[in-house]
């Protein structure tokens, strides 16, 4: 597998990889230039994809990601990018501002 898709998917890549593969095909995101949002992004892996597509993203959490996520979009040399932000998905502080909002599924407990 891809370590590129295995650090966007972060688990389960076999299956949940899957997405990426139909998002691609239904919505045209590389160098569209979005603004995108993902919401519970701690370590940062859909906001690592949509950058490295070209699209301006928020990283966000309950508490600012930056610390964790930023580690691996340096990585991929992707940080001019991406912001980070303290968000509470059933509060969010937006209105009409992304053309994308994301998240992961499944939420460690």
């Amino acid at each position: 597998m891809d370590k590129f898709i295995e650090d966007v998917v972060e688990w389960d890549v076999v299956n949940w990889s899957k997405a990426i593969g139909f998002w691609t095909k239904k919505v045209d995101v590389k160098s569209s230039n979005y603004t995108c949002l993902e919401l519970g992004g701690r370590r940062g892996g859909l906001s690592l994809w949509l950058g490295k597509q070209g699209n301006n993203v928020v990283c966000s959490d309950l508490e600012s990601p930056e610390a964790i996520a930023s580690v691996l979009h340096k990585k991929y040399a992707c940080t001019e990018k991406i912001q980070y932000a303290s968000i509470d998905a059933i509060n969010i502080p937006y209105e009409n501002q992304f053309d994308i909002v994301v998240f992961n599924p499944f939420w460690e407990v």
